[in-house]
């Protein structure tokens, strides 16, 4: 038994399952959405926004339905993951009923009701990461690094959120340029990161370890996104962020694989194998909306499913 099953227990399936699942199902409902136009709150928000929302609402019951299932038994591990899949559900949903109601903490305009309700939710998120962290089994080993994930990757939204609101007002060149913001949101997670790891490295298992280089891989790409927005004035971070983001984890991936060598563990593996194919498959959804055809989204899987196939079989290869 490794380090982090003896201390926060074992990662169950199904939770993971979910973890993973709720950004693809929100992705997937997007593209859906935006193909055919689908509008089931009429003309309140973009059909792409309507799919998003109809996704997460989805994930989120599911989650809750799982959570009740497995109350009183649910383990640290199993909390946290499922902390982790209803992140982007609650910060979605949070900043659509924002934007549905018209409120917001600063100005009128669309970006900052939606920034004000996510950034509601995530205070919510962490509030409730926070009851959970109460539990010393939850402050260490996988447990924790993945309430790390999760509360890394929000801080660059919520930095962003912060940046705006310092403004006092709303202003349109104020929130095409949220590239600083984002940046220092990453930098101070990733100290974070660093901090929790270096206190227990020796004690951290390779699936923990996997988790911190998966939370350093999102929070450089979703930077580089708010970057390409602050570089093209607001314009939008076009698609070259989201083209190299599973090139960039597919290379350290490797490249982590190949330091562990025979130490890796097979969760180890999973986790090298399923980042840079959620890549792909993010990178085929936003180009199939780009483009209005569903060619870019059946690359995308064929190629997450190629890497995911390649690297699971060269991690089974016995060691010359």
């Amino acid at each position: 038994m490794t380090a982090d099953a003896s201390r926060s227990g074992a990662a169950p399936p199904l939770a993971v399952a979910f973890a993973l699942a709720t950004l693809p199902l929100m992705l997937v409902a997007t593209l859906m959405h935006g193909l055919f136009d689908w509008q089931w709150l009429g003309a309140a928000m973009s059909a792409e926004d309507q799919g998003a929302l109809a996704g997460a609402l989805i994930a989120a019951a599911g989650g809750c339905g799982l959570l009740w299932r497995r109350r009183g038994a649910l383990t640290e591990v199993e909390a946290a993951l499922y902390w982790l899949g209803l992140l982007p559900c609650v910060m979605f949903i949070g900043g659509s009923i924002f934007d549905l109601a018209t409120w917001s903490y600063y100005g009128s305009g669309h970006v900052p009701r939606f920034r004000s309700g996510y950034a509601t939710a995530i205070a919510v998120a962490w509030g409730a990461a926070a009851r959970m962290l109460t539990r010393p089994a939850a402050r260490s080993g996988l447990a924790l690094a993945i309430y790390w994930i999760g509360a890394a990757v929000s801080l660059v939204f919520l930095s962003v959120f912060v940046a705006d609101l310092a403004g006092a007002t709303y202003q349109a060149a104020a929130v095409s340029r949220p590239g600083p913001a984002a940046a220092l949101g990453a930098i101070l997670s990733l100290a974070v990161g660093a901090a929790l790891a270096a206190r227990e490295w020796h004690a951290l298992g390779g699936v923990a370890i996997s988790i911190y280089w998966l939370g350093a891989v999102l929070l450089m790409t979703i930077t580089s996104i708010f970057i390409a927005v602050t570089l093209t004035g607001g314009a939008g971070p076009g698609l070259t962020p989201f083209l190299l983001a599973p090139v960039f984890a597919g290379l350290t991936a490797a490249l982590l694989v190949w330091q562990r060598g025979d130490g890796l563990e097979r969760g180890e593996l999973r986790i090298s194998a399923i980042a840079p194919a959620m890549m792909s498959l993010l990178a085929g959804v936003l180009v199939a909306l780009v483009s209005r055809r569903i060619a870019p989204l059946a690359m995308g899987c064929g190629v997450a499913i190629a890497w995911t196939t390649l690297t699971l079989r060269l991690g089974r290869r016995p060691p010359t």
